[in-house]
């Protein structure tokens, strides 16, 4: 995203574009978005995605031991429950990351949609 970025158009033309162009302290609110949508994408690809498909492993194992599906009607077992909780969690931490990366592109798009006009 940052490498699109346009120049601002002066009176002797275009300015610097690409990342050049987030450089001067005017175009710093655009730096901020693009260093959400990384961070929040590199967060859930290296901490919550691993994290998240280690504990459906172990409730795919429980559910075995238990012979009954996580998703099933109650009761379950204290491992099970658990495992629920912690996916859930999980899962819904990853979701908030998201919907904060999805907020910071929607966000970039104004200012590059400003930028443009």
């Amino acid at each position: 995203m940052a490498v699109t970025y346009p120049g601002e158009r002066t009176s002797r033309g275009l300015g610097p574009s690409s990342i050049y162009g987030l450089a001067p302290d005017t175009n710093r609110a655009a730096f901020l978005p693009i260093l959400t949508v990384f961070a929040s994408g590199l967060a859930n690809l290296l901490v919550f995605r691993p994290a998240t498909a280690s504990v459906m492993r172990q409730r795919r194992r429980q559910e075995t031991i238990d012979g009954k599906k996580s998703y099933d009607p109650p009761p379950h077992s204290k491992e099970m429950l658990r495992l629920n909780k912690s996916f859930g969690r999980l899962h819904g931490i990853s979701s908030l990351i998201n919907l904060a990366g999805f907020a910071a592109t929607l966000y970039y798009g104004a200012v590059l949609a400003n930028r443009l006009s």
